[in-house]
């Protein structure tokens, strides 16, 4: 009977805390927030060398070979975006090697120029890089390079 009391209390608690959050977090949220998600299957090769060390294995672009290898994965988005935060989710093999994985979120206008860009060494699974704002027309591309033995998942772009 007492547990019963207890979880009666904790069940009311949730509910009443749930109810005081949910519109700080509905208001903390934009209704014109952007979340999307590419699968790395998207992703290419930086050079003619890299291209025997990557393949993709269980819907992930993974380094089988024993050097670093370098790829580039492309962005798209039909919506104009104020900010860019390309968060990269990167799973590294237990034994990784000295080497951080590498990434740069680069912005270039619609006549190629390099407008922006924005590197990180990644140190956990995400990764958040940003690159100011941009208009309808140009477009980003997201480089990395990693250890032997890692993989990349995804990537995402959020506003």
């Amino acid at each position: 009977m007492k547990v019963h009391k207890q979880l009666k209390n904790s069940a009311s608690a949730f509910v009443i805390s749930a109810a005081t959050l949910t519109p700080m977090i509905m208001a903390a949220t934009p209704a014109s927030a952007v979340d999307l998600f590419f699968p790395a299957s998207l992703c290419q090769p930086s050079t003619a060398n890299d291209v025997n060390n990557l393949a993709i294995r269980n819907d992930a672009l993974s380094v089988i070979g024993n050097v670093p290898v370098g790829f580039v994965c492309p962005i798209h988005t039909s919506t104009l975006i104020t900010k860019h935060r390309a968060i990269v989710k990167v799973t590294l093999a237990p034994n990784t090697s000295i080497t951080s994985p590498t990434c740069t979120l680069r912005s270039f206008g619609r006549d190629s120029k390099l407008l922006d860009s924005s590197s990180t060494s990644i140190s956990s699974d995400l990764t958040q890089m940003v690159t100011k704002p941009v208009i309808p027309g140009n477009y980003h591309t997201l480089a990395c390079t990693l250890p032997p033995g890692s993989r990349l998942f995804n990537y995402r772009l959020v506003e």
